[in-house]
């Protein structure tokens, strides 16, 4: 008995449910004669699916009480993170600010060099740069079923392109100068 109890509590769902199943087909073989083993094995797989289900709803239980842990675990990792570019930030603004400050472009230390040079790039007021194109861009939705969409969108890249050797801005579009710091 001992013996027996110990092969159906290894038994997995899946082999409990074939049992069913084999089960079933002697049953029809037999013509619905109930033998010593066919009751045997209906009687397991009667008292051992629910053993089963419990145990599966603990390991559920389980896997929900980790995967909840994980995303605490996730949030804490997020913020140090977000906490240790924050402090690389202040330390290269830091740096910069000091070079600046004392007109400095290069800083030789033992070991590493920090340069700061002075980047161009553009400024995008994409209210301003959108507005002549907003009623054009109305007139032409308007045609169109409710299922599509038009949506205006910059290309920043594409406006760097254009304003590249060209003295003409467009409107919204503004000239700027950075200080960029390398530390090498």
């Amino acid at each position: 008995m001992k013996n027996e109890e110990k092969t159906t509590q290894r038994m997995s769902l899946y082999d409990l449910q074939a049992l069913a199943f084999q089960t079933e087909l002697e049953l029809e073989e037999s013509g619905g004669e109930l033998t010593p083993e066919i009751e045997q094995a209906l009687a397991t797989t009667e008292t051992e699916i629910p053993r089963k289900i419990d145990a599966y709803k603990g390991y559920l239980d389980f896997l929900d009480a980790r995967k909840d842990q994980l995303d605490q675990t996730i949030k804490s990792l997020q913020a140090k993170k977000k906490a240790v570019e924050n402090a690389n930030k202040r330390i290269r603004e830091y740096v910069k600010t000091t070079m600046s400050t004392f007109g400095l472009t290069k800083i030789k230390g033992d070991i590493y060099t920090a340069t700061l040079t002075k980047k161009d790039g553009i400024e995008v007021n994409e209210e301003e740069v959108l507005e002549p194109f907003r009623s054009k861009m109305m007139k032409f939705s308007e045609g169109l079923p409710d299922y599509i969409s038009v949506e205006l969108k910059i290309s920043k890249k594409g406006i760097s392109d254009f304003t590249k050797g060209n003295d003409i801005m467009p409107a919204g579009v503004t000239r700027t100068t950075s200080d960029t710091l390398t530390i090498r």
